[in-house]
């Protein structure tokens, strides 16, 4: 019988002694996080031979076999969507740099929508957060406290709004009754 083990890229250390150990014929690595953190150990493993997948960001760069998703196409059908029924001032919250690679190319295909739509991206509605609730909760926090007008929020993965009092799977907050009951929510949510 042959076996897979699946990992996130944030254990790597010791995944080829498992391979060769012969507990496992393969890893299917999750690959969450920093992808400049794990890319030395991808490397690593390639050169031990490991026999891996990754699942995350597809780049032409990419190490060892990659499966993923259209991030980009994504980011796009999202703000395709919130176009349509009226939203352009879009905030996003997620790190939208190369170290996530998945966040980025979301956010660059929102941007991509807005501007097909003749929408300028407005660079202060994105704010930073990595994956956990609690970040997604600073950053949709320091997004009410600067007072920045938006009307619609994209959260670049589920885990930045999970457990936190977000009970919709769109939420969209405006500069009416939407937003003020949005600010009440997000005050009263205990960290």
């Amino acid at each position: 019988m042959r076996k897979l083990f699946a990992f996130s890229l944030f254990v790597v250390s010791g995944l080829a002694q498992a391979q060769d150990s012969h507990r496992a014929d393969g890893l299917i690595l999750l690959g969450y996080g920093d992808y400049t953190m794990y890319e030395r150990k991808l490397e690593q493993l390639v050169r031990q031979g490991t026999h891996f997948v990754r699942w995350g960001s597809v780049r032409g760069d990419n190490i060892g076999a990659t499966v993923g998703s259209d991030n980009f196409g994504a980011g796009r059908l999202v703000g395709e969507h919130l176009l349509a029924i009226g939203r352009s001032r879009v905030a996003f919250l997620g790190d939208a740099d190369a170290r996530y690679p998945e966040f980025a190319d979301r956010y660059g295909g929102l941007c991509a929508a807005l501007r097909d739509a003749g929408v300028a991206p407005d660079s202060t509605l994105q704010k930073h957060a990595l994956t956990s609730e609690k970040e997604g909760y600073d950053a949709a926090r320091e997004l009410l406290a600067s007072g920045a007008q938006f009307d619609a929020l994209f959260a670049a993965w589920q885990m930045l709004c999970a457990d936190g009092g977000w009970d919709v799977d769109l939420l969209v907050a405006g500069t009416g009754a939407e937003r003020a009951a949005w600010e009440r929510r997000a005050a009263g949510a205990s960290r």
